[in-house]
């Protein structure tokens, strides 16, 4: 072999090394970008991000409120039924703002920063809703019967105008206030609406409730039928096979309601739930129910 190949060939491993430690040397550390990569992540990504988000949401709520809550003072003024006290609620009503250039904040890191003005934007949140809750409560509470219902059925449309947007979050919201606030108002339709929304969020915990305490208050409900079906179908879900018997129980006493061709699927989840606890003659019996028009049928 040619000595200049020989020597070419020592040489090449070294070369290599080289090259390894010089790129090595001449990099950023790769620790100091993950630990830069993982703060920013963890401050300006995806906490602050998840944060706007909540932010604009509670904002668009409290918007709503104010606008209805203002549209109703309106109405009093004009009817000449507004109480004084009520007048001038919003006159005292001073933002509040977050001072960035404050010298406490100086010494502090941007994640600190970041909490505090969470924690203000919080605070400042909560002060101007409950102001508006409280006058809400005023309005509520000194209202004759046709003014209790003006405020309903204009809170009504504006949570069904969220509804039919699919914008669950604010729906969600409003559903939950009109369902608190107006305790005289026959609420079945509410609660069911209240209930989808919920599933649709993945609260189903809550939805559950809503369908509960509407098959427990109203026996006449045009969505009673359908508010067995969710239950049922929200505790299978939720395993509680249980409670599955029990709502099947009562479902029974009332004689088993509704279109047959439709209500197929309580009929199956009870038949399920029994098989859970080993009852197969017992199953079998519920699964005879099944009408054979429903899609469970076959199942």
């Amino acid at each position: 072999m040619h000595p200049n190949r020989r020597s070419g060939t020592y040489l090449l491993p070294v070369l290599i090394v080289l090259s390894v430690l010089v790129c090595h040397l001449l990099l950023p550390n790769p620790g100091f970008a993950v630990g830069f990569e993982e703060l920013s992540r963890r401050y300006f990504t995806d906490s602050s991000v998840n944060y706007a988000k909540e932010l604009l949401l509670k904002e668009e709520y409290l918007s709503v409120l104010y606008k209805l809550t203002v549209e109703e003072l309106k109405a009093r003024r004009e009817e000449g039924s507004t109480a004084a006290l009520l007048d001038n609620a919003f006159d005292d009503l001073e933002p509040a703002y977050f001072d960035r250039d404050d010298p406490a904040l100086s010494s502090v890191t941007m994640a600190e920063r970041y909490r505090l003005w969470v924690e203000f934007e919080e605070r400042e949140y909560q002060r101007r809703l409950q102001i508006i809750l409280d006058l809400r409560d005023s309005l509520i509470e000194n209202a004759t019967s046709e003014q209790k219902q003006r405020m309903f059925r204009r809170e009504l449309e504006s949570a069904l105008k969220y509804y039919g947007r699919q914008d669950w979050e604010i729906a969600d919201l409003l559903f939950e206030r009109l369902l608190r606030d107006y305790d005289f108002q026959t609420v079945d339709d509410i609660l069911f609406y209240a209930s989808e929304v919920c599933i649709q969020l993945k609260y189903f915990d809550g939805a559950l409730s809503n369908l509960i305490l509407l098959l427990d208050r109203y026996p006449n409900s045009a969505f009673r039928f359908d508010a067995y079906e969710r239950a049922s179908e929200l505790l299978i879900r939720l395993g509680k096979i249980g409670d599955i018997i029990r709502l099947y129980e009562n479902y029974s006493i009332e004689g088993y309601p509704g279109d047959p061709a439709e209500m197929g699927g309580v009929h199956l989840r009870a038949a399920q739930a029994e098989i859970g606890f080993g009852h197969f003659e017992r199953a079998v019996e519920i699964l005879q129910r099944i009408d054979p028009a429903s899609q469970h049928y076959l199942a």
